[in-house]
């Protein structure tokens, strides 16, 4: 009977652990600048060195845990101090089929906001392993520790300050395929159009 008992705390007390580290409302980025993170419990995949935006920079990879929620990875780069920006902003670059929206930021302006949204079909993993642009591959690892499958949503927010804090957003959605669906819809995540203290 007692070791019943001991083996019965013990699994709580591993529930509690995961339970610790589990991350919602709002993922800080240090310098009192934080940025908020859509429903659910995120947890951190990855946290490492990031040269993709500049020298001081860091890359952050959080899962959601939830199954209700359709936002499902974050990828996070940041300057953690001020800092000028190498080039100009994803969203001025080659859009694609992307839905860009620019805010009515310019290239020349000291202070940039922007978004681009897309969809992908088809492996997640397959497109994990054809990224080879430095954003992604320094991302690499958090990558591929998620457990998306199928069609999901990209969206890209990036906001940047000259000579200050610059920071890009990447959330993956999980995209519903509709019953004769000829054209997909996408929207950026609630909650998602600000970072909070950061420029």
């Amino acid at each position: 009977m007692e070791k019943k008992i001991r083996f019965i705390f013990c699994l709580i007390a591993l529930l509690l652990a995961g339970n610790a580290f589990a991350i919602s409302g709002s993922y800080d980025v240090g310098g009192g600048a934080s940025v908020p993170l859509p429903k659910g419990e995120w947890s951190l995949l990855q946290k490492s060195r990031s040269t993709a935006f500049g020298d001081n920079g860091e890359v952050v990879v959080l899962e959601n845990s939830d199954p209700a929620v359709s936002t499902k990875l974050l990828v996070i780069h940041h300057t953690r101090g001020a800092e000028r920006w190498r080039s100009d902003a994803q969203c001025f670059k080659k859009p694609g089929r992307a839905h860009t929206e620019l805010y009515g930021s310019k290239k020349s302006a000291l202070v940039v906001k922007c978004s681009r949204t897309w969809v992908h079909n088809g492996s997640f993993s397959s497109w994990v392993s054809r990224r080879n642009h430095k954003y992604w591959t320094e991302a690499t690892e958090g990558l591929r520790k998620a457990r998306i499958k199928g069609y999901f949503i990209q969206t890209e927010i990036e906001l940047r300050n000259f000579n200050g804090r610059n920071v890009n957003i990447i959330y993956l959605q999980r995209r519903l395929r509709l019953l004769g669906e000829n054209r997909s819809t996408t929207s950026i995540p609630r909650g998602s159009k600000t970072f909070r203290n950061g420029i």
